[in-house]
């Protein structure tokens, strides 16, 4: 039989220069077909951070993430790099073969806490050399296939249970609660239709804002025309609590987050994604105010509005837009209890700080101690941090400063007028809030982390009793 020339010389050389794995090894790269256990290992690590990036996880965390997967599996060291939403992993294998580059675009995904808990829970089993490379990627493989949600009408409770929340904050009005729960509803369905639709994300919040203003101005308009129990509704509270879901404070408080962790490109990304986002809020509630004004409707928008003065209301309201928060993001159902008593307590330390520390101290204190909880139980309960820590900081988010900031430097909207000069001071204020909550929530994280290691070394190093036969 014969025997092709390259053949023999491809075999000659492996023989007289390799060792027996790294002729495996570029076998398998350069003349096989077969994908090398590195190159595996490699795409199994960016697959991972694609879905935690798309879902909003801080950079800094992914990157932690993916590293202890390519730690475990990879011989040679891998960088990492997150910039906005391409991801670049980097392998330099010495002065005989090239590196490995693998780049990739994420594209934004619905947020899933239990799917991100679900792939952290493979990643930390990676990294404590629990699973082998195949098992790893079945299991990944088979979690991406069949990722747990709840049903459709589920997630619209979570999201109706925000706006509800709201309301409580700001009326303590059990009829207003129970309108900005059907409105919060309605809005979160009509986000899921336009998101399966692939509308952009700018027309997705003209459109829910327009819609929530749209409403408001029919209750109005029925309260002016002989509906007894709708006289004297402030339409205010009613938009309020229909965009609150929309507000992009959050995405504030993860682009700070990203530039502490030196993140910056990925924070000035995403910097421009809350301006663009808030832009849609404000246009749709312009064309909202158009149209109720070509109907015959005259409202006035004010998003300043005071917190009600019950504090049993605000503590009611904080821990059903945390848990409401929870439920919409496909949280376990001890992740949504977390998420109340999380909200609640963080809420709690800022009623009671903030006479003394102003609303930047207590915001910081505050996101601290969210921070902190969230650290030492999420882990615990085996949910994740990140989805605990948003659900506990949610009631304290600047989302509606930002708003109305932006309302004022483009229309004048609110009761007695403003000026650019008064949305430009507002808008510094919510910065600087982001940025204190922010702030508060990273350095309850970092507190907590050696915390809990000491706590788990501790109960590994408790006796443990036999038992019996």
């Amino acid at each position: 039989m014969c025997v092709s020339i390259p053949s023999n010389i491809r075999n000659f050389y492996k023989k007289l220069f390799l060792t027996d794995e790294e002729t495996k090894e570029i076998g398998a790269e350069r003349f096989g077909e077969t994908i090398t256990p590195n190159m595996r290992a490699l795409r199994l690590s960016i697959t991972v951070a694609d879905y935690l990036v798309s879902m909003g996880v801080p950079a800094s965390d992914v990157a932690v993430v993916s590293l202890g997967i390519t730690n475990q599996y990879c011989k040679r060291v891998v960088s990492v790099e997150i910039i906005a939403t391409v991801l670049m992993f980097s392998q330099d294998r010495g002065n005989e073969r090239e590196p490995l580059t693998l780049i990739r675009t994420t594209t934004p995904r619905p947020v899933n806490s239990s799917l991100i808990q679900a792939i952290e829970d493979v990643a930390n089993d990676i990294r404590d050399g629990k699973l082998t490379l195949d098992a790893a990627e079945i299991r990944l493989e088979r979690i991406l296939d069949s990722p747990k949600t709840y049903p459709q009408w589920a997630l619209s409770i979570g999201g109706a249970s925000i706006s509800a929340g709201i309301g409580a904050l700001l009326s303590g009005s059990l009829f207003i609660i129970s309108l900005s729960f059907v409105v919060g509803g309605l809005i979160s369905y009509m986000l899921f239709v336009l998101t399966k639709m692939r509308v952009p994300a700018f027309f997705i919040q003209t459109g829910a804002a327009a819609v929530a203003t749209l409403i408001a101005a029919s209750l109005t308009w029925l309260g002016n025309h002989g509906v007894d129990f709708l006289q004297g509704l402030d339409p205010n509270l009613i938009i309020i609590g229909g965009i609150v879901m929309l507000v992009a404070g959050l995405a504030i408080v993860s682009a700070v987050e990203d530039a502490i962790d030196e993140y910056y490109i990925t924070a000035n990304a995403r910097i421009l994604q809350v301006v663009m986002m808030t832009a849609g809020i404000v246009a749709g509630i312009i064309l909202g105010l158009y149209v109720a004004k070509l109907l015959g409707v005259q409202m006035t928008i004010n998003t300043n509005k005071a917190l009600y003065h019950t504090v049993g209301w605000q503590y009611i309201g904080a821990a059903m837009i945390a848990a409401g928060y929870a439920l919409s993001v496909n949280t376990r159902l001890k992740g949504i209890a977390l998420a109340a008593i999380i909200g609640l307590g963080g809420w709690a330390i800022y009623a009671a700080t903030v006479p003394t520390l102003s609303p930047l101290g207590a915001s910081f204190v505050a996101a601290a101690a969210v921070g902190a909880g969230a650290g030492l139980l999420a882990r615990w309960l085996r949910v994740p941090s990140i989805t605990m820590v948003t659900a506990g900081i949610i009631s304290l988010v600047p989302g509606l400063s930002l708003f109305n900031g932006l309302m004022l430097l483009i229309i004048d909207t609110t009761d007695g007028g403003g000026s650019v000069d008064d949305g430009g001071i507002i808008l510094l204020n919510a910065l600087l809030l982001a940025l204190a909550i922010a702030a508060g929530a990273s350095f309850g994280s970092l507190v907590a982390r050696p915390v809990r290691h000491t706590l788990i070394r501790a109960q590994n190093a408790l006796p443990r009793r036999k038992l019996r036969e």
